[in-house]
């Protein structure tokens, strides 16, 4: 799957700085409890950092339109979202910690399945595809129904 080339490097901006919050407060947070010995603090923390440098480099390889930042961006997310809501549930994230580390996510996350595929098939999204005028007019067909 495509994503449509004219948000492609908008939405690797929004990794990024979506990223660099999320980043800095869980390595912060997680050496912190990692000295005091707290295991599932530590866990937490270091789950949002890695969700935080996964979308980091999600964002770079978006920006350079690279197709393994899809995937990246969907694993960081998801380690964000899982890190950051299990820390506002036991109390380790206030409501900036969610902003950042679920809402900004979220939106990536939908913001990535809605601009996938400009609402043409997964046979016609493949760089392989030739287009003809047959299939062209079959896809405006199907469209205007």
């Amino acid at each position: 799957m495509s994503i449509d080339r004219r948000l492609v490097r908008p939405l690797g901006v929004l990794c990024v700085f979506a990223s660099l919050p999320i980043l800095e407060a869980a390595l912060m947070a997680a050496y912190a409890f990692f000295k005091e010995g707290d295991n599932l603090r530590t866990f937490l923390g270091s789950l949002g950092s890695v969700g935080g440098g996964f979308l980091l480099v999600a964002g770079v390889l978006l920006f350079t339109k690279r197709q393994v930042g899809r995937r990246l961006a969907y694993w960081g997310s998801a380690a964000s979202i899982v890190a950051h809501t299990l820390g506002a549930l036991i109390g380790l994230v206030g409501g900036h910690g969610v902003l950042y580390g679920v809402g900004f996510p979220v939106a990536i996350i939908l913001l990535l399945r809605i601009t996938h595929s400009r609402g043409l098939p997964p046979e016609a999204q493949s760089p392989e595809a030739r287009s003809t005028i047959s299939q062209d007019a079959g896809l405006l067909r199907a469209a205007a129904v």
